[in-house]
């Protein structure tokens, strides 16, 4: 498999950014919870690094939201899956991280 990026590494990647921006969180709250760098969340953010499947529970369950909402647009959402709020699913109660 090539080393370039893959079209579903940057949607990941993009959600991820997405639903983090929504939570008010910075990359740096974020790589604490995920055990990470920052530059590591920046990278799966940009879609330069492969999230694992291990790190994208890890990674849905930090940003509350169920494992398959950072993987696929469900029906009806625009192509850019941001359309009407589709990124911003959530489990029912998120946790916020700001605060660790």
């Amino acid at each position: 498999m090539s080393r370039s990026v893959q079209q579903i590494d940057q949607a990941v990647g993009l959600r991820i950014a997405a639903r983090r921006s929504a939570l008010g969180l910075s990359q740096s709250a974020l790589a604490r919870e995920l055990g990470v760098s920052f530059q590591q969340v920046q990278k799966y953010e940009a879609g330069a690094n492969r999230v694992s499947a291990s790190r994208l529970h890890q990674v849905a369950t930090a940003l509350g939201l169920f494992g398959g909402r950072l993987l696929s647009r469900p029906a009806g959402c625009g192509r850019d899956g941001e359309s009407g709020g589709c990124l911003l699913y959530t489990s029912p109660s998120p946790r916020d991280l700001s605060t660790s």
